[in-house]
């Protein structure tokens, strides 16, 4: 099957089903019931679906299991998912046999995988447990076809591959990924980018579905190189929806599908279909208006690396200085402070604090962004506006909890554009519960999930002077293995340095050390000098995490002066910088009400 596809691809386009969805909607009462449960409660309407696309010209078919998961079936055990897995492929493989009978045409069934997506408290190991499961069944089936689509990035794409092509060797494998208008997954990865990954090296053919229509499809594509190491393929929707009747409904035209399906075909691509909203008499009007195989110009993947390489090369010259950036990568100790973003419109406190603190050795400022989920002026504004007033060098928090990925990456954006190169990526704080009827968190990724997003825009973008981000290092969990782990997942998703919570022990001291020779990551080291009794308690009683030791609390009284409260704070980060400057890259004060003067008692020479 594998070389007689192959070789089907090499001498004409192949065209593949439109929307099973869709058209299901369309044909059965049921409105709310999936199209994927009816391989047990209507088989014979998937496969009068299947034969409908067929008979409208296509060459192959998807079976209906795009969403046969744990995610989209919670209440579908195991083996009742893996039995609605089976029988979709022996409905597809009925229809194309009677189709064969028909007509005496060969076609082709492909075993359909969506994401498993909204799984994001799931381990990896557990997700692609559950990716390899579908292959075995697929494959138990005898399956030879796989098609991997509307991926929103090509996590996981790697693993499933190797798992399918280790099993079967000469299986065809296909992986298409969804993009928006402007040619980019909601991960931040690039059409063109994603052609020519090393993540889809095993696959025979690579494109992209869903997401988008017909004409921004063709836009993207044409401004795309191809690659001539796999097919190219291109399912596009039918448009995009509107609510009609309260149901998603796709106005365009089976005939202006169709015009554009047929110049994308002329750009070189090998293999087209539909997705959402693509009814048979889309694929029928696609058949018509393409004429047959065109040659367009590709390069391999080697040297697609290449000309990306000389590109960066020529983009070195524009690149921003970053002194913070360069001092950290210099191994040179680095000092950052945190300041509270103010609750109210009034900067004015806060400038003052700024502008004392370049004064100092301080090499960035630090803005947290809402913490405990209580609303502050916005941690990104509030850090261009000091560092536009002082010039000196800024660090924003951004939390995953407030935001989309949409809102995320316009104010990526619109902080490049205003010369903002610094990041701190964190998941962030949940909502308070008092406030959970009201407000929601929004949390489309982990800190490690955008981490890796914010790596594909510098990679797109801005390639030479993208974001510099860290990440924050919670060090006291039980397991420092896990903690180890975690902070190697933040680094391979571009994480530059961490800042700590706030350091108090030997104990501390010791883990922090550890977890620097394990990694060989950069850390500043949290620094958090408690000003009176009462602060001291605070911390240590209500702050989760924080371990202030009964040696540090017994070096405070109720009545002690503002004076001697910040003296004695100071004396503590003074003793934990000594024990902390052999394993550490600098040091993250945060100040407890924005105490500057803090700082100057720190770094007094007396």
């Amino acid at each position: 099957m594998y070389m007689k596809l192959k070789n089907y691809i090499k001498d004409h386009i192949l065209l593949m089903d439109g929307a099973m969805g869709t058209y299901y909607q369309q044909l059965q009462e049921h409105k709310e019931e999936i199209a994927e449960i009816a391989n047990f409660s209507e088989p014979e309407l998937v496969l009068r679906i299947h034969k409908d696309y067929l008979e409208a010209g296509a060459d192959i078919i998807r079976t209906n299991t795009f969403a046969i998961n744990s995610v989209v079936l919670p209440n579908y055990k195991q083996d009742s998912r893996e039995q609605l897995l089976r029988l979709a492929c022996r409905i597809a493989k009925q229809a194309v046999s009677e189709e064969k009978e028909r007509t005496g045409r060969d076609c082709f069934v492909a075993a359909d995988i969506g994401p498993v997506s909204g799984a994001k408290e799931r381990t990896e190991e557990e997700i692609l447990a559950e990716y390899f499961r579908m292959c075995d069944v697929f494959l138990e089936e005898e399956m030879e076809i796989f098609w991997l689509e509307t991926f929103p990035s090509t996590d996981y794409v790697p693993q499933i591959l190797a798992y399918i092509k280790e099993k079967a060797p000469e299986s065809f494998c296909s992986v298409s990924f969804c993009i928006n208008k402007n040619g980019f997954t909601t991960a931040g990865q690039k059409a063109e980018k994603l052609l020519f990954s090393e993540a889809v090296a095993q696959a025979d053919a690579v494109g992209f579905n869903c997401g988008i229509g017909s004409v921004h499809l063709k836009s993207v594509l044409a401004k795309c190189k191809l690659p001539k190491d796999c097919f190219v393929l291109a399912a596009p929707n039918a448009g995009y929806a509107e609510a009609f009747s309260s149901r998603a409904a796709f106005l365009n035209s089976a005939g202006y599908f169709g015009d554009n399906m047929a110049q994308i075909a002329e750009l070189g691509v090998d293999i087209l279909g539909g997705c959402c909203g693509t009814m048979p008499s889309f694929i029928r009007e696609m058949k018509k208006k393409i004429s047959g195989k065109i040659e367009g110009q590709r390069i391999s993947r080697k040297e697609y690396q290449k000309s990306q390489e000389d590109s960066l090369e020529q983009q070195k010259s524009g690149q921003r200085e970053n002194s913070f950036k360069e001092k950290l990568l210099r191994a040179e100790k680095v000092i950052a402070v945190e300041l509270d973003p103010p609750f109210n419109a009034d900067g004015a406190k806060l400038l003052s604090c700024a502008e004392t603190l370049s004064r100092y050795p301080v090499d960035v400022l630090t803005f947290a962004d809402s913490p405990m989920g209580r609303s502050r002026a916005d941690s990104t504004l509030t850090a261009l506006h000091i560092s536009r007033q002082t010039g000196l060098q800024v660090i924003p928090h951004l939390s995953c909890r407030d935001r989309n990925v949409i809102a995320m990456r316009s104010l990526l954006l619109g902080a490049h554009m205003n010369g903002l190169r610094n990041l701190l990526i964190v998941t962030g704080d949940p909502v308070p519960g008092d406030d959970r009827k009201t407000v929601t968190g929004v949390f489309d990724y982990n800190s490690i999930r955008f981490m890796k997003y914010v790596s594909e825009m510098n990679g797109e973008l801005f390639p030479e002077d993208g974001f510099f981000f860290g990440g924050a290092l919670n060090y006291n969990y039980p397991n420092g293995e896990k903690v180890a782990e975690r902070m190697e997942k933040k680094m391979a998703a571009g994480c530059s340095f961490f800042l700590t919570q706030p350091i108090f022990s030997d104990t501390d001291v010791e883990r922090i050390a550890w977890l620097r020779e394990r990694t060989g990551a950069k850390i500043l080291a949290g620094i958090l000098p408690p000003v009176s009794l009462k602060n001291a308690s605070f911390i240590r009683n209500e702050m989760a995490g924080m371990n202030v030791p009964d040696e540090i609390m017994a070096r405070y009284h109720a009545d002690m002066t503002r004076e001697e409260g910040e003296a004695a704070g100071a004396e503590i980060a003074k003793e934990l910088m000594e024990k902390l400057d052999p394993y550490v890259d600098g040091y993250y004060f945060m100040l407890p009400f924005n105490r500057v003067s803090l700082i100057e008692r720190i770094f007094s020479r007396k």
